[in-house]
């Protein structure tokens, strides 16, 4: 996957974090809140995720294969992204852009 970062991103802060399936997990909130865009590559269970406020669960939400990254460009959206893995334990590596 390419990502073209535009001009006005500039990385601040990468993350490694652990996502159970047996609760949903956000974003560092310090981080998360100051974000205009976020980079997150899935390392080695898949997972779910949802961005409009709810929660995903094993069944229901965006799934994002272990091996695949998501890209989102938009405060509202990040700050609203929920995750949960859908086997083990996964980890997610973020990077939070300004």
């Amino acid at each position: 996957m390419i990502i073209n970062q535009s001009i006005d991103r500039t990385p601040f802060y990468y993350e490694k974090a652990i996502i159970t399936s047996s609760e949903v997990s956000r974003l560092n909130q310090s981080y998360r809140e100051d974000s205009n865009a976020i980079f997150i590559t899935v390392e080695d269970e898949s997972i779910r995720y949802r961005i409009e406020g709810g929660d995903p669960d094993s069944d229901d939400g965006h799934l994002v294969l272990a091996g695949n990254n998501i890209y989102i460009a938009d405060q509202k959206s990040i700050r609203n992204l929920r995750m949960i893995s859908i086997g083990g334990d996964a980890t997610v590596i973020i990077t939070y852009y300004r």
